[in-house]
């Protein structure tokens, strides 16, 4: 009884050991995926006109509200408007990047305003964090 037992012990770690020796080449398979990180503020208007300007118009217009939100310096506004816009399925890839990139500069900014007592980026940022 002890040999097959031990028999089967000895097939179990030599399959375990050839399903580990497959694993690594699988693994380097997938394409890496890479952080976001934010535009500068000041580059989000064109960033999104450039990403959106081959949209279809409904999401065109959200990308131009954004711009004309960030020009005005209405980051709230800017901010709903983008996570809006960065959460549509319809979206390329670039786009989505952009909105998320964009989204991420804008928050930013409004988390130093918040940090320095400002208000109305106060409540931007609780608004968002009681509807994400």
């Amino acid at each position: 009884m002890k040999s097959s037992l031990e028999g089967k012990c000895r097939l179990t770690a030599a399959l375990l050991g050839l399903i580990m020796a497959a694993l690594p080449p699988l693994a380097g398979c997938k394409k890496k995926a890479t952080a976001l990180t934010p535009v500068p503020v000041e580059q989000v208007p064109a960033t999104m006109q450039q990403s959106f300007q081959q949209a279809p118009p409904e999401i065109r217009q959200s990308a131009n509200e954004v711009v004309a939100a960030v020009e005005k310096g209405d980051e709230p506004h800017a901010l709903v408007e983008l996570q809006h816009l960065a959460s549509r399925p319809e979206l390329t890839q670039q786009q989505r990047d952009a909105a998320v990139r964009s989204w991420m500069a804008v928050h930013e900014r409004l988390r130093a305003a918040a940090a320095k007592g400002d208000k109305r980026a106060e409540d931007a940022l609780e608004h968002y964090r009681a509807t994400k």
